[in-house]
């Protein structure tokens, strides 16, 4: 399926629109995203349904097909209004934190007196 261009007046959507049908995705453009990136997931690469803005629409990010990518509904969710790059940086930064939280393995003392022989 060809990705349509951004002259069709079907993808004319006012994402400032009082109607939140006019603020989604158009679904032509929504299946033609899902087909070019094979309905597997751009974050975590599981499969998919959803599409989402790499750029997020409510940071300035334009609904065309360069800004689209398919995402699963886990991954969409837990990106936010954050670029990948942001919430990469924010995952890692509480796996760090998750890390150091939990309690070290303590060195045990060494018997004294204790050899081989």
């Amino acid at each position: 399926m060809r990705i349509p261009s951004a002259s069709n007046p079907l993808l004319r959507w006012d994402p400032a629109a009082s109607d939140p049908a006019q603020r989604r995705i158009h679904p032509i453009l929504r299946g033609a995203v899902l087909d070019r990136d094979g309905w597997t997931c751009a974050y975590c690469g599981g499969e998919t349904t959803e599409v989402d803005h790499v750029d997020p629409r409510a940071r300035g990010g334009p609904t065309v097909p360069a800004n689209l990518v398919a995402a699963c509904r886990r991954c969409n969710r837990e990106k936010g209004l954050r670029t990948p790059t942001e919430w990469r940086l924010d995952e890692a930064l509480e796996r760090i934190r998750r890390n150091a939280r939990k309690p070290r393995p303590r060195n045990r003392p060494r018997a004294v007196g204790f050899r081989r022989s």
